[in-house]
Parts: C-alpha cells; structure tokens; sequence
C-alpha cells in the first residue's frame, strides 16, 4: 500500500470527485492499493481538529498518517505490513520525511519526499508564522525545533528514502533538501537523491522523469515482480 499525503494546515484530499491521476496509474497497472488520510489539522471537520495544529506543525497530522495506516492493516488483511510506504510533494514531501523520522515502529518502509520542506525556520514567513507564531525564545522557538526534520533523522535508518527536488525552487527552496541530505549524511544513513537543474517547485519540464524514477523506486520497495518502467 501506498499512501499519499499532503497534510498541510485546512487542506483536503478526501473528496467524492471523481479523478484520474498517479494514483489511478499505480492501482492499475501495478497492483498497488493507494490510500488518502485527511488527519487532524485538515478542513471541513470542524474547528478543533482545523486548529490541531497551530504552532506545532509536524505533530498530530503526522501522527495520524501513522495510526491511520496502523488501523488500515489490522482491519484489510489484503494489506501486506511488509510493503507499506508513503509519499508527498510540497507540505507532503514534508508530512512524508517527519513521517519516517517518527514512524519508530517502521509502520512505512519506504518513502519519497518531493520538494519538502525540512525546516520552518528557512520557510516563507507569511505562511510559517501564520501557523507557528514567532520562531524566539519568547514565542515558539521550541515548536520550531520539534518540527524540524533534519533534527529526526535517525529514524530513517534502515527505511529506503528517496529525495527529490529541483535547485530554482523559488517556493521551498533548494536549501531544504540541502539540509536534509546533509544531516542524514552526517549520521551515515543511505538514501535516494535526485536534482533538477534549472527546476522551479512544479517540475514542470521534467515530471516524466520524476514519475519514471518514482515508478522504478516504489517497484524496488515493493519488490514487484515483471517490472517494465514507463517512458
């Protein structure tokens, strides 16, 4: 099973709209159940689970991807717990690595982390500070370390991580992934990296080789069996 996760402050992914995306692909060509968690923190369910998350980010939402997929297993045996994994793009490239940096039970086995954010503190302060407050000793410097991922990385050891994100992101800068890379370097930890030159925060010129390179990453996950990549 793959989850896909984006996460972020009053978002909604769950809806009865009908779509075809990645997702579609995946389930039909090969085999894999894709699964969408609107957690705390997400919209449309009132105003205490909306504000959850204010100023701690990278808390209860993640937590909730984690005890959502926990649940998912026990209850669908078709479920293999030995091949569970999750991505995200943006806030969920985000949502995905502080997935794995807390998940100490190895719930999710692999994950892909597109153009995330690692750290709030190198985020846009009109959207950080909206939902953190003030990164000071006064405010909440504190909720700013905890949500830091490249703080977390230790429980990326032994997970297959794969991290992508191109260097003129003017949105999430390059700089996040960065720091990441550097801090699961540092503590000896083995991952997946790839850069886009030239590359804003959509990708936009080179998506089929993002989409072929994820495809390839979560056959080798999943170990699948007749693997033939697209493109």
């Amino acid at each position: 099973m793959l989850v896909y996760v984006y996460g972020g402050p009053n978002s909604v992914q769950i809806s009865d709209a009908f779509t075809l995306g990645w997702g579609a692909y995946l389930t039909t060509n090969r085999s894999i159940i894709y699964a969408l968690i609107d957690g705390r923190g997400s919209g449309l369910k009132g105003d205490d689970m909306k504000f959850s998350v204010y100023r701690r980010l990278g808390s209860v939402e993640i937590e909730d991807q984690i005890l959502v997929t926990i649940t998912l297993q026990s209850r669908f045996p078709y479920i293999d717990q030995t091949r569970t994994a999750i991505w995200g793009w943006s806030y969920g490239g985000y949502a995905t690595a502080m997935t794995l940096a807390i998940d100490r039970l190895a719930i999710f086995k692999c994950g892909a982390s597109v153009a995330p954010v690692t750290s709030w503190i190198y985020y846009d302060s009109i959207y950080t500070e909206r939902y953190m407050g003030l990164p000071s000793l006064e405010d909440n410097q504190q909720g700013y370390n905890n949500s830091d991922v490249t703080r977390l990385v230790e429980n990326f050891r032994g997970k297959q991580f794969y991290l992508l994100h191109g260097n003129a992101d003017d949105n999430v800068h390059y700089l996040q992934a960065m720091e990441l890379s550097r801090a699961l370097e540092l503590a000896n930890i083995l991952f997946r990296q790839q850069s886009y030159p030239d590359e804003n925060h959509s990708l936009r010129s080179v998506l089929l080789h993002v989409y072929t390179s994820m495809d390839q990453f979560w056959a080798q996950c999943f170990d699948l069996d007749n693997f033939a990549a697209y493109g």
